[in-house]
């Protein structure tokens, strides 16, 4: 069951959901009142539980809030995040409530296969020429490069970086490895594990309270988010770098997503930073496409990757990138946040005549204004001297330094000049 259709479901069940978690409420019209989070008597926590607006609640008496019930969940049971989802889908399954099958976008976990196990023979702990080169060349922190795990060949030539399971974080699904010298043509030589399922790099480091999942386009730069501590942001990468749909539909995507789709969508929020460049983009519009766009938010960096901005010394627009992630709307669709300044210009402007528009020289106690992007129309009777006022208008813009268009189906351009 999708993380969507959970909120959903406990919207749908609203009331039940208030009598499970607060049962010390009582029922008031569409609405189910408590004194606070903990249950106690009192109006002070409403919760819509009918209607349109079911799922809606606050708190008047404190600052809680939000627009779904799994936050309540969250609130009142005093739990992180990640453990409020599960204990909210096992509820609805109890209530008989299953999640719906197949997915409208076609892909749902991965069928049974068999794989390989990959085998560790070879591999040793992180030292020497690999750890320099990912704590002083790519300055990842140790204390993330230990989280994530990695290692290095026994002959000291490759870094290991192990694909582990989130269930298990003991046990590889798949590894990687990357030869710490570059080939004669200048290439980085990479290989895998062979028959062993391509899933995401970096599951296992989720926490319980992580609200959002970050997927980057190589293992250095989820490491490199992981290195920011963002809260409630569990950082991984695609096992293959920027790949994306084919012109028959076939998409290598595919099988990553698949094979963990159910840990994808237990988060609220997707955010992909790829490179900048046009694989990256292509990679990103793919992945997006398979995920769903309303949850996928693309992250735009200052270079070409997140490594490149950390080894330049400004980790902190890591953070701002983060923070100014978007949808891949339209262009012409914009959060209103886009006009902020024209509307704080619009209401805070030092000339209210600017404000309002451009002022007529007639008398001030009738302070009307050509204002601004609207189309002022002058209407009247045949000889009520519409046309005379306009001349006068188009005289008074001039001097005020507005350029006139004139255009008549009546007056001869002679006349009017």
């Amino acid at each position: 069951m999708e993380l969507s259709e959970i909120k959903k479901a406990l919207a749908d069940r609203a009331e039940a959901v208030c009598r499970h978690l607060l049962p010390g409420g009582k029922l008031s019209k569409n609405e189910w009142l408590c004194g606070d989070l903990s249950g106690c008597a009192g109006e002070s926590l409403k919760i819509v539980v009918h209607g349109d607006k079911a799922g809606l609640w606050k708190d008047f008496a404190g600052t809680a809030g939000s627009a779904n019930l799994l936050e309540l969940w969250v609130q009142a049971r005093g739990v992180p995040f990640q453990e409020a989802l599960k204990e909210a889908k096992a509820w609805l399954e109890s209530q008989g409530i299953r999640a719906s099958v197949p997915g409208s976008k076609g892909i749902r976990p991965a069928t049974a296969k068999a794989y390989a196990k990959p085998s560790t023979k070879g591999i040793t702990r992180i030292a020497n020429k690999a750890e320099f080169y990912l704590t002083a060349e790519r300055q990842i922190p140790l204390d993330v490069v230990a989280a994530y795990k990695i290692s290095m060949m026994e002959t000291g030539d490759a870094i290991v970086f192990p694909y582990l399971n989130e269930a298990a974080p003991h046990l590889a699904q798949m590894i990687k490895f990357l030869k710490l010298e570059r080939n004669d043509a200048g290439k980085k030589e990479t290989w895998t594990s062979p028959n062993t399922p391509k899933v995401l790099f970096g599951k296992h480091t989720v926490q319980p309270g992580d609200r959002y999942l970050l997927i980057s386009e190589g293992e250095v730069d989820a490491m490199t988010w992981a290195a920011q501590k963002i809260p409630g942001l569990c950082c991984t990468s695609v096992p293959f770098g920027a790949k994306w749909e084919a012109a028959n539909g076939s998409d290598p995507n595919d099988e990553w997503i698949g094979n963990d789709w159910d840990f994808i969508h237990r988060f609220e929020r997707i955010y992909l930073s790829f490179d900048m460049d046009e694989p990256g983009k292509k990679a990103c519009e793919s992945i997006i496409k398979r995920l769903g766009r309303e949850v996928c938010y693309v992250v735009s960096l200052p270079l070409k990757d997140a490594n490149d901005v950390l080894r330049a010394g400004r980790g902190a627009e890591l953070r701002t990138a983060f923070e100014s992630a978007k949808t891949l709307d339209p262009d012409t669709l914009k959060n209103a946040s886009a006009f902020r300044d024209a509307v704080l210009e619009k209401m805070f402007a030092t000339d209210p005549d600017a404000r309002r528009g451009i002022a007529l020289p007639f008398d001030k106690s009738k302070p009307f204004h050509l204002r601004w992007n609207e189309w002022t129309v002058l209407t009247g009777i045949n000889g009520s001297g519409k046309t005379q006022v306009l001349g006068h208008l188009l005289l008074w813009l001039h001097k005020l330094g507005y350029p006139s268009c004139v255009g008549s189906f009546e007056v001869p351009v002679v006349q009017t000049l």
